[in-house]
């Protein structure tokens, strides 16, 4: 009795813990994004699925960890009902962990939602997000149209795995769900071996070549001109843009019906769109035109912010270095930070 006591207390506390680390990997997504973006630019939904995907992701780790830890506890001599609802919250060997059933529901939970989020959500909401179309029935058919080729590709993988479920197992159509996840779970793992596989070279890879601190200088020199270029290169496009929808401003009156689309377009334009006093190129008024400049004006501010963001990053990383490296040459050995303020020891 005194044992079943313990058992069930410790198992408050599992949820406890449970409840802690879903609230550190929501606590994390929030500081990754704040970090890398701003949670006041852009939709108010994107920030909220970012932050969503990337606690699911980190959760994964922690229920994992626990997922392991009941099967490494567990004797394999033990009946196969030991971590059922019947037996209670004990191991094989009278350990307290987390019972079979809540790690079915959670390992549920997070697989159905994670599946949902990849296939629905993520690929139309990025294409809804960089839309160009000025309604939401707009919109949304111009998602689905953009997203039609990926979803047909799945549907005839789909299909023909289904078909030959079907010609092995006698035409039944038990277990076609699960046909559906393996698939899903095969183009899973070959994005993770991909990806994974060149993280496991490049992150140590340029963690070593951190530690010399003169070649990691040059390196980012090397960035700096690159992404200077390539930043030069996206405001001329972002100014071409501007011109464009100049000139479109310039073809519809107050009066027009297109005007009020052409309103919503400058809306949306940085400031140097005040800059420039008289458009250019050839522009013919419809709704496409439209929705189709204001894609392109979508589009050429991101670049230029991407380029931006990255070439200050890198600015900064160079100054923080070149710091380090004068001072390690100065007979003071006292860093004088160019971007960083200078702290005062007492």
């Amino acid at each position: 009795q005194v044992l079943r006591t313990f058992s069930y207390s410790f198992q408050r506390k599992m949820w406890y813990i449970l409840v802690v680390e879903c609230v550190l990997c929501i606590i994390a997504s929030i500081y990754l994004f704040s970090s890398y973006g701003k949670f006041s630019r852009g939709k108010w939904y994107v920030p909220l699925l970012v932050c969503m995907g990337w606690s699911l992701c980190f959760f994964i780790v922690f229920v994992t960890t626990n997922d392991v830890s009941a099967a490494a506890h567990c004797d394999v001599s033990c009946k196969d009902d030991v971590l059922t609802e019947s037996s209670g919250e004990l191991d094989c060997n009278g350990t307290p962990l987390v019972t079979k059933k809540t790690l079915i529901i959670i390992w549920n939970i997070l697989y159905w939602t994670t599946f949902f989020l990849t296939w629905a959500i993520f690929p139309f909401t990025q294409t809804y997000s960089m839309s160009g179309q000025f309604t939401f029935v707009e919109k949304m058919k111009q998602t689905i149209k953009d997203n039609l080729l990926l979803y047909a590709v799945m549907t005839c993988c789909l299909i023909a795995a289904g078909i030959f479920y079907l010609i092995q197992n006698n035409m039944s159509w038990k277990g076609l769900l699960d046909i559906a996840m393996a698939v899903a779970n095969a183009y899973g793992l070959f994005l993770l071996i991909s990806l994974l596989g060149h993280g496991v070279v490049n992150v140590p890879r340029r963690i070593w070549r951190k530690a010399n601190l003169r070649m990691y200088l040059r390196r980012n020199q090397f960035e700096l001109v690159r992404l200077s270029d390539s930043l030069e290169e996206a405001k001329d496009d972002l100014d071409e843009v501007l011109k464009r929808v100049r000139k479109a401003s310039e073809l519809t009156n107050e009066n027009d019906p297109y005007r009020k689309y052409v309103d919503i377009i400058i809306s949306k334009c940085p400031s140097e769109y005040e800059d420039i006093l008289y458009g250019e190129g050839n522009f013919e008024i419809s709704y496409s035109k439209l929705a189709s400049l204001h894609e392109q004006l979508m589009r050429a501010v991101h670049k230029v912010n991407m380029y931006s963001s990255m070439y200050k990053a890198t600015l900064k990383s160079a100054f923080y270095l070149e710091d380090i490296l004068t001072a390690k040459s100065s007979p003071q050995k006292q860093i004088i930070w160019t971007k960083k303020k200078q702290r005062n020891h007492f």
